[in-house]
C-alpha cells in the first residue's frame, strides 16, 4: 500500500497554483495514509473521493481546504490526526466510521458550517479544542464508553443546547464548555470528581446543573457568568469551592439547608457572614447547621476577624484550616 503527500504547505509559505487550484481528487484505492499536510491549504478543492482501503489521515490534512463542504470517511478508517479537519470552514457533512479509534485534537476546530456530528462508539478520549469554535454544531452523540473530554472541546459552541455526558465519562478538563452560550441544561457524570477551571463559563443560558456527589471540588470560575443559574445543589462530599465559581445571585442547596448567596460574596471574603444571615444572636445549634457550609468558603473567610464580631464563638481557631476535613468551630 502507498501513502500520499500532495501538498507542502507551511503556514508561513505560498503554495503553487497548481495545488493551491485544485477542485477536485480521487484517491486512488492502493493508498492507506494521507500524510501530514496532504491537501493542507487547497483552498478550492470541493470535491473528493477517498481510497476505501484508507487507515490513518495525519494531522493537518486537509487544514485550510476551506471549499470543502462534505467528505465521506471509509468503513476502516482508524485515526483522524490533529488539526486534520481545522479551518474547513464550509465543511457541512461528515460521516466517522465505526472503526474510528482515534480524534486528534483541533481535528473539527473551527468548522463554522457543521451541525451535527456522531462519535463512534470505540472512541475513548476526545481531545484539546477538537469542536472549538463549531458556532453551528447544534447535535452531538457522545457514545457510552467514552472517558475523557479535553481542554476547550466544545468552547464557543453557540447553538448546543444540550449535551447527554455518559456515565463512563472520569475527566473533564478545563474551559471544556465555555461560550456554549445557548446550552440550557447539564448533568455532570457521576465518576467525575472534579468541576475543572471554567467549564461552563459564559454558558449565558445554563439553568439547570445536576452533578452527583462525588463532586469534591468546583474550580475557578467554573460557573462565571452563568446568568441564568440561579439554583443548584452541591454535591454533599463538595470539599472545595474556588473563587469566582459562581459571580450571579444563586440559591444554593447543600446538606438540606438552602442559602442565597450574592454575588459579591465570592469576592469580598469580609462580606460571607452577611451572605449567610448570621448574625450575632444566632445560637450555636443554628451555627452548627451552618458548619459544613461555611467550611466550603473557608478561602473567603476571615476567620479572627468573625471571631471578635461574634463572641459567642470562643474557640474558633485563628488560622484557616489546611483542609475541609478540619473545622475549627468547637
Amino acid at each position: 500500500m502507498k501513502q500520499l503527500q500532495i501538498s507542502t504547505y507551511k503556514s508561513n509559505q505560498n503554495l503553487p497554483d497548481k495545488i493551491k487550484n485544485l477542485k477536485e481528487i480521487d484517491v486512488p484505492n492502493n493508498v492507506d495514509k494521507l500524510k501530514e499536510y496532504c491537501f493542507a491549504g487547497c483552498e478550492s478543492l470541493s470535491k473528493i473521493s477517498l481510497s476505501t482501503n484508507l487507515e490513518t489521515i495525519e494531522r493537518f490534512s486537509f487544514y485550510n481546504c476551506i471549499s470543502l463542504t462534505s467528505i465521506i470517511l471509509p468503513e476502516g478508517l482508524t485515526k483522524i490526526g490533529k488539526s486534520c479537519f481545522e479551518n474547513c470552514i464550509n465543511l457541512k457533512n461528515i460521516n466517522l466510521p465505526t472503526s474510528l479509534l482515534i480524534i486528534g485534537s483541533s481535528a473539527f476546530k473551527n468548522c463554522n458550517n457543521l451541525t451535527s456530528i456522531n462519535i463512534p462508539k470505540y472512541i475513548r478520549k476526545i481531545g484539546k479544542s477538537t469542536f472549538e469554535h463549531c458556532i453551528r454544531l447544534s447535535a452531538i452523540n457522545l457514545p457510552m464508553g467514552i472517558k475523557y473530554l479535553g481542554k476547550l472541546t466544545f468552547k464557543e459552541c453557540g447553538q448546543l443546547t444540550t449535551v447527554s455526558i455518559p456515565d463512563s465519562v472520569r475527566s473533564i478538563e478545563d474551559r471544556c464548555f465555555e461560550s456554549c452560550a445557548n446550552l440550557v441544561h447539564i448533568t455532570i457524570p457521576k465518576d467525575v470528581s472534579i468541576i475543572p477551571e471554567a467549564c461552563f463559563e459564559k454558558c449565558y443560558s445554563l439553568s439547570v446543573v445536576k452533578m452527583y456527589d462525588n463532586i469534591k471540588c468546583i474550580k475557578l470560575r467554573a460557573f462565571n457568568d452563568c446568568l441564568k443559574l440561579n439554583y443548584i445543589q452541591l454535591s454533599k462530599n463538595l470539599k472545595m469551592i474556588e473563587q469566582k465559581a459562581f459571580n450571579n445571585e444563586i440559591k444554593i442547596m447543600y446538606n438540606n439547608a438552602e442559602y442565597i448567596l450574592d454575588k459579591r460574596y465570592f469576592n469580598e471574603e469580609q462580606e460571607l457572614i452577611t451572605a449567610l444571615n448570621i448574625t450575632p444572636e444566632t445560637n450555636k445549634s443554628d451555627i452548627q447547621r451552618l458548619t459544613a457550609q461555611l467550611l466550603i468558603f473557608y478561602n473567603f473567610i476571615d476567620f479572627e476577624n468573625f471571631a471578635i464580631e461574634f463572641p459567642a464563638l470562643k474557640n474558633i481557631k485563628n488560622d484557616k484550616p489546611k483542609s475541609w476535613d478540619i473545622w475549627p468551630f468547637k
